[in-house]
């Protein structure tokens, strides 16, 4: 958690481009005119051909990676990999050449498009993803908010983020497509655009602030051991402590309030939203110190939970949680069930959801109190 409040101060320049009614997608991700009203269904029939054969080499590498295979199997996926796949007439690429593919899709279908290639740790073998992003040139992070492909096994750690190659070098985006159809699928009269605005209002006014990556831990804890709470006091006092609230209050809308009643359940930013029109001025002005404060409390409360002693091992010799959960890290669900079980452990949990639906309590009653 950061220990700084990171407060932006618009610009006039930058308060006008994000007014309602602005097309965001034109502004802030550089497009071009022949790019503004693209569709997913234009974009998923360009890319037809190379989907088809991702696909296939997917399904074959899944294949021999799972049972095995002989040396055809392996010669058909090289041949794929090197298949010339004609998107048009005059457009050509080789997943062999993925650089030379990236900017060819990018300059074919839209300039927002990134395809990406990771190598898989076990075997080396390819990784695939395509998305689009919407860029954000005056906060922390830029939005991708459609995929269009991802291979199984591609590598994303926390499904808040993703890196992708961005102007020369690994840069963090908020991975905001993970919501695009449960969003559609609630409102089925929304148009690709529509969503996009939603998808980067709720990015640009909640969710640069409430997620940050170095989160990580805190909500990877919560996650492992359902400390729900606790994940939700992260993320709203990140949001008090760095976004301007009244400006945030001007941009409550009610596709915001219910996004974060139906598409990404999250009570107490909930509970913000609904609050923020009615409260005054000065009291906003109050409200990141009070989070400041509980912050400090809740961090402390955070390192008492992760000193816990719990029994380890076939022994049960007891050990810090830290130590378990920094050692097991990236297979932490697979002990996490284990040490739910010992009695000290859901003691540590239980005072630790405590402090936090305290700490949640704590913010809200300050603005229910003063609206």
């Amino acid at each position: 958690m950061s220990k700084q409040r990171n407060i932006t101060i618009a610009t006039d320049y930058e308060r006008q481009a994000r007014e309602p009614g602005i097309n965001y997608s034109g502004i802030f991700a550089g497009n071009t005119a022949r790019n503004n009203n693209i569709t997913s269904f234009h974009v998923y029939k360009q890319l037809k051909p190379l989907l088809k054969v991702l696909k296939a080499y997917d399904y074959l590498r899944l294949k021999l990676e799972r049972n095995g295979g002989s040396l055809s199997d392996i010669q058909r996926i090289n041949n794929l990999l090197n298949r010339n796949i004609i998107l048009d007439k005059n457009t050509a690429i080789k997943l062999t050449e993925p650089d030379s593919a990236a900017v060819t899709i990018r300059n074919f279908c839209n300039s927002n498009i990134y395809f990406q290639v990771r190598k898989k740790a076990e075997n080396g073998m390819p990784l695939y993803y395509i998305c689009r992003t919407m860029i954000d040139y005056f906060d922390t992070y830029s939005l991708v908010v459609e995929d269009y492909y991802i291979s199984e096994s591609y590598p994303i750690e926390d499904s808040r983020f993703v890196s992708l190659m961005h102007l020369g070098s690994e840069t963090t985006f908020l991975r905001l497509s993970q919501f695009r159809k449960p969003l559609q699928a609630k409102n089925k009269c929304l148009k690709d655009n529509e969503t996009d605005q939603v998808l980067y209002s709720v990015g640009l006014n909640v969710l640069q602030g409430a997620w940050h990556d170095d989160q990580k831990l805190g909500l990877r804890v919560s996650e492992e051991f359902n400390l729900v709470y606790f994940r939700d006091a992260i993320e709203l006092l990140y949001l008090c402590l760095s976004r301007e609230l009244s400006a945030l209050r001007n941009a409550i809308s009610p596709d915001l309030v219910n996004f974060f009643s139906t598409i990404y359940p999250q009570n107490s930013i909930y509970q913000l939203l609904c609050s923020l029109p009615n409260i005054s001025g000065k009291v906003l002005d109050d409200l990141p110190d009070c989070a400041l404060t509980a912050y400090i409390d809740l961090s402390k409360a955070f390192r008492t939970f992760l000193t816990t002693e719990v029994p380890w091992g076939n022994s049960k010799v007891n050990f810090p949680l830290y130590k378990i959960v920094m050692g097991n890290f990236y297979r932490l669900s697979m002990v996490s069930a284990q040490m739910n079980l010992s009695e000290e452990m859901q003691a540590a949990s239980e005072q630790l959801e405590e402090q936090s639906a305290g700490t949640i309590n704590t913010i809200l009653t300050a603005l229910q109190a003063a609206s």
